[in-house]
């Protein structure tokens, strides 16, 4: 195998490993307030957003976070300065 087709194989799997780990985490939305926030990221079945299949909610202030049922890749994210 050449240097340029292992190179490109090496930023590929690369490229997956990031997406792997970036969608096994809760997501928070890009809220800037000094590092603290609270909110809710929902989780649904599909696309349509219509049923909803889990709920994962933190509190930086107060250090709580609560995950409940499946996590998806179709969410919907809410968050506010605490």
């Amino acid at each position: 195998m050449s240097l340029a087709k292992c190179s490109r194989l090496f930023v590929m799997l690369a490229l997956v490993v990031l997406a792997l780990t970036v969608n096994a985490s809760p997501a928070k939305a890009a809220v800037y307030c000094g590092g603290d926030t609270k909110g809710t990221t929902n989780y649904y079945s599909d696309a349509s957003k219509t049923v909803l299949v889990g709920t994962y909610t933190w509190n930086d202030c107060t250090g709580t976070e609560s995950l409940t049922g499946q996590q998806t890749q179709y969410v919907t994210t809410h968050s506010t300065c605490c």
